[in-house]
């Protein structure tokens, strides 16, 4: 804007509108792509970044590390929003309505089958969720297969998909990689403002 004074211009209110069509069309896979190496490389197991799409989370980033053994997800796999470790990271900090609407349903896949749901387990998982930033599947969804998943949140502070890792590892590595998963997406969620 103009100066009314001085013949001098200086940065005004339609930057506004100009970093909002900027957060509008921000690539978030060139956002996230760092990050996903690095978990890769840290962990020695595939990372992912989802977002929600109604009642599921699409994996529209990966990095599979150089590890001999591992797993494969395809960009565009869909999980359902209540599956495994990140289901239980993005219904942990849904809004408590929200929330609780998704828990009043009889069908959930948080401990893989929605025949196996532990509610009381469930509530004690969210919970500590909503403290240390990530939760864990180890072995429900697939046998064998080890998930740690944090929430990820864009520039409104709504919660928008999930940062996860997922492969074989050892149970002592789970609470390190969820710590390193959880940090993870506190970065990515600044990125995205």
């Amino acid at each position: 804007q103009k100066g009314p004074e001085e013949k001098t211009y200086s940065l005004g209110p339609g930057l506004i509108s100009l970093s909002r069509s900027v957060l509008d069309n921000l690539d978030y896979r060139e956002t996230i792509s760092p990050f996903l190496e690095t978990l890769a490389r840290d962990t020695g197991s595939t990372a992912l970044f989802g977002i929600i799409n109604g009642n599921s989370l699409f994996v529209i980033a990966k990095y599979e590390g150089s590890q001999s053994i591992g797993v494969t997800i395809r960009l565009g796999h869909r999980f359902h929003i209540t599956a495994g470790a990140h289901g239980k990271a993005i219904v942990a900090f849904m809004p408590e309505k929200e929330r609780n609407k998704i828990l009043e349903r009889d069908r959930l896949f948080f401990h893989g089958d929605s025949s196996m749901l532990d509610r009381p387990r469930l509530n004690e998982e969210l919970m500590q969720c909503r403290t240390t930033g990530y939760s864990i599947d180890i072995g429900e969804l697939s046998p064998g297969i080890t998930a740690v998943a944090s929430p990820v949140f864009n520039s409104q502070d709504s919660l928008i998909g999930a940062l996860f890792v997922i492969g074989i590892f050892r149970e002592p590595q789970i609470a390190e990689y969820g710590r390193v998963v959880a940090l993870n997406a506190i970065q990515v969620s600044r990125m995205l403002g």
